[in-house]
């Protein structure tokens, strides 16, 4: 595997489906004060991922990955999350990498139990260059895990 260095642009992230018109998409939001105020207030942590990224050398390894890479950037942009915490679903128990919350005190409450409903979003880490339409093995029980946060 090829070793590359991960990009941290803003510059065309978006895939027009000619909802809007590109110029519109260019101009207008760019030009709104509200967008440069949240621009001003994300770039700190925009710039602790950036280091982040920069230090991280790709690997295949997915535990590897998430604990040099997707955890210390959740981290970094203030995310409040717990790891592997079991969570019930009508296909059983299942576990995903990461639950995240609105803040702390929920994560707090709910430490050392099983969750049934609570006010979070589940995620699950992948290695890079993984396809994710693909079926593998364990990949329905991945999709089902993270089905069953959803409201």
């Amino acid at each position: 595997m090829s070793v590359t260095r991960l990009s941290l642009t803003l510059a065309r992230r978006r895939h027009n489906q000619q909802l809007f018109a590109d110029r519109h998409l260019d101009v207008t939001p760019p030009q709104r004060a509200a967008r440069q105020t949240r621009r001003d207030e994300a770039a700190p942590g925009l710039a602790r991922v950036g280091a982040i990224l920069a230090a991280f050398t790709p690997s295949t390894n997915e535990a590897q990955t998430e604990r040099e890479l997707v955890r210390p950037a959740l981290e970094a942009l203030g995310h409040s999350f717990e790891i592997q915490v079991p969570l019930r679903t009508p296909a059983g128990t299942k576990k995903p990498d990461d639950l995240f919350y609105r803040d702390r005190p929920p994560l707090s409450a709910n430490k050392n139990r099983p969750l049934t409903n609570a006010d979070l979003a589940a995620g699950d880490a992948r290695r890079r260059e993984r396809g994710l339409d693909v079926t593998l093995a364990g990949a329905d029980e991945a999709i089902s895990r993270v089905a069953a946060c959803q409201p």
